[in-house]
């Protein structure tokens, strides 16, 4: 399942005249259009979970939903986003990738794939949508302070520790920029 959702700042945003929400993606229910029968104009997708440790000591069934979450689910939002905004010829979405996409992830080999794949997809979507006057941004943040290594169960590695970690709302405000 994928959210989407407000940027750092929201209040400021609303007041403007944004309509910000959340979007949930699913295979049985990919997306919904708005009231208004448009899609969002600039959705942020954003979906990532990793699994630490040795490849060959991590479950099978876990790495896969990882996969799912990682991949499969934005890649389902953004075939129905960029379909709306290729009819309205307009729009901007934002794919969260990360560093990890740059450079190899030992004892996170699926994590470090994935964010490699939505940074190519980024890419690759963003020269297909500029005919339609829909821009493409990939955001590569790296280490956040956020839960996300401790769920990925390195709590107890220098990973684990966000004494060194970026602000994540400070990361967010900066991907919402104009």
């Amino acid at each position: 399942m994928l959210r989407t959702g407000p940027c750092a700042g929201a209040s400021r945003r609303e007041r403007r005249g944004y309509a910000l929400r959340y979007l949930r993606a699913a295979p049985a229910r990919p997306w919904r259009r708005g009231s208004a029968g448009r899609g969002p104009a600039r959705p942020a997708l954003n979906a990532g979970r990793s699994l630490g440790g040795s490849f060959l000591d991590t479950d099978i069934e876990g790495e896969l939903a990882r996969i799912s979450l990682n991949i499969t689910s934005q890649v389902l939002l953004a075939k129905h986003v960029s379909a709306a905004m290729a009819e309205q010829d307009q729009g901007r979405i934002l794919i969260t990738s990360s560093l990890s996409a740059l450079t190899p992830t030992p004892y996170e080999s699926i994590y470090g794939t994935t964010t490699a794949f939505m940074l190519s997809f980024a890419q690759g979507l963003r020269e297909e949508m500029r005919e339609y006057g829909v821009s493409v941004t990939a955001l590569l943040p790296g280490a956040r302070a956020t839960d996300f290594h401790q769920s990925a169960g390195m709590g107890n590695t220098v990973f684990g520790s966000n004494d060194w970690k970026n602000d994540p709302a400070q990361v967010a405000r900066q991907a919402c920029r104009r």
